[in-house]
């Protein structure tokens, strides 16, 4: 059976080891534990930070999202309010409009507007901030 080769990597890590003479000494030891912890802490801190970031990221763009699909439903309500409008841009340029929506179809408009909201930041927040 032939004997399972060594990479480069795997053998400058054993003659670094052979080398040390630090791990005889029970104070470098601890200095050694302090340093992992302390290095530990610093990636743990990092992913925190990132994970922060990134959650103030989405719900700003929840947010727009949201603030965007209110004032779209909110101008179909003032389009049907006014029933008929005109746009006067002069030079005789004059723009009539006579919009109407039924009663129902803007029952579902604004009812589809508030559910969508209403479970799109359900989702978000669920999602962004589990319960850990």
């Amino acid at each position: 059976m032939k004997p399972m080769e060594l990479s480069p990597i795997d053998k400058e890590a054993l003659e670094a080891l052979d080398r040390s003479d630090h791990v005889d000494s029970v104070g470098s030891i601890d200095e050694d534990i302090k340093k992992e912890s302390l290095v530990a802490h610093q990636v743990t801190n990092e992913h925190s930070r990132q994970k922060i970031d990134w959650q103030r990221k989405n719900i700003d763009r929840v947010f727009w999202l949201s603030l965007g699909s209110l004032v779209f439903t909110g101008s179909i309500i003032l389009m049907c309010g006014f029933k008929s409008w005109e746009i006067c841009f002069g030079f005789g340029i004059t723009i009539v409009s006579k919009f109407h929506l039924s009663d129902k179809v803007l029952i579902a408009i604004i009812s589809g507007t508030v559910v969508h909201i209403l479970g799109l930041y359900a989702i978000v927040l669920k999602r962004l901030f589990p319960k850990e």
